[in-house]
């Protein structure tokens, strides 16, 4: 497996500059502008070494093909590149042992919250979380009491081993691209959120600390668009939960998408927190300007930012990979793109220390999951 480990490391895409992308786009007269606006740009990064060539746990994951560019997609009758049926092939091709499904956050197209736990049934390098949608249902002032009452009885027969991806605040990012005036795709990213001290939530709160499972949350403290910062209001949030809910893991989707300094204030009061670390992909522009206020790991380049890097080594035990990946990203050509990611993730992991490479690629989710691999 190292063989195919070393190898994957050499399936690798060169990282356009800042500069070039920004040119190849058309915005080279607003270059300057864009590297200020990015806040990404002038911080310094960690050199990358040899590959790392051990397992990986992909801690995140969503299969489901029920809603959005996925379904438009079908419904023009044109056929997927990559069905769900692939994904379990796809991920050994790259020596990814495991994975993790679970819905996306969202308020419309519902139906999938069969979709993972299925999925997990069939496919024994796959298990699924239950599912979020308690929160789309608070949204519309609709009775979740029938799906929460599910996720207790689907926890305990062993149908998921969590819940999530919960959408506590999913910004709706298309007003972002609007106001920079980069794109004019008028695709709308619908907004997502629960108030913290809703009672549904904090239901499930209560299910999954009796089950003694992990949570993923999902919450963007940051919109500039809006000029929000409610960084301080879910620090607090997150050091009032831990102690209410002490038998429950809380995973933070994406870092929380908050700066290194102010996650290390939560994991230093919480000890049953966790944190999940995507890994932008340089040729995704509008991926790019969706997350360029939210504290992302890497930029254009294939390497970790330095203060992300000696975070990950300052707590080793606490974070974990996982792509996001989704049926959607497979639409585009060539669609090897879930192969590269993986090649360049090896890549860049190979700048962290030795002995915390393993823990962040698959040691701590093995743990958190309780997964018997």
């Amino acid at each position: 497996m190292k063989f195919i480990a070393l190898a994957l490391s050499l399936l690798t895409v060169a990282p356009n500059s800042f500069d070039t992308a920004v040119k190849k786009k058309g915005f080279g007269h607003r270059l300057e502008e864009l590297r200020s606006i990015s806040q990404l740009e002038s911080l310094p990064e960690r050199q990358n070494g040899k590959p790392y060539d051990g397992p990986i746990i992909d801690s995140l994951q969503h299969v489901h093909i029920g809603y959005g560019q996925v379904k438009r997609w079908i419904e023009k009758g044109n056929r997927l590149p990559v069905n769900p049926k692939d994904l379990p092939g796809i991920i050994k091709s790259v020596d990814v042992k495991h994975a993790i499904t679970m819905e996306t956050p969202r308020i419309k197209g519902l139906s999938g919250d069969d979709v993972a736990i299925e999925f997990g049934k069939k496919h024994s390098t796959y298990s699924a979380f239950c599912s979020p949608h308690f929160v789309a249902d608070a949204s519309r002032g609709r009775d979740a009491s029938w799906r929460i009452d599910r996720i207790d009885q689907r926890l305990t027969d062993g149908e998921c081993i969590g819940v999530g991806e919960v959408g506590i605040m999913h910004w709706d990012k298309t007003e972002k691209h609007k106001q920079l005036g980069l794109t004019s795709d008028p695709h709308s990213q619908k907004l997502v959120t629960i108030d913290i001290d809703h009672p549904n939530l904090h239901r499930v709160f209560d299910i999954v600390n009796k089950h003694k499972v992990p949570i993923f949350l999902h919450v963007e403290p940051y919109n500039s668009a809006r000029d929000v910062d409610d960084t301080q209001k879910y620090m607090d949030w997150y050091q009032e939960i831990c102690r209410q809910y002490p038998h429950a893991d809380f995973i933070l989707s994406h870092n929380s998408m908050m700066e290194p300094e102010k996650l290390y204030e939560v994991f230093e009061h919480c000890d049953n927190f966790y944190s999940q670390v995507k890994i932008m992909e340089h040729n995704r522009w509008n991926f790019y300007w969706k997350f360029h206020d939210l504290h992302i790991v890497n930029d254009m380049d294939y390497r970790f930012k330095e203060r992300w890097a000696k975070f990950i080594e300052k707590w080793p035990d606490r974070m974990m990979f996982g792509s996001d990946i989704k049926l959607r990203n497979f639409l585009e050509k060539p669609n090897n793109r879930y192969n590269k990611l993986i090649g360049n993730l090896r890549v860049m992991v190979g700048g962290l220390d030795k002995d915390v490479q393993k823990k962040f690629m698959y040691g701590n989710a093995k743990k958190v999951f309780n997964l018997d691999i």
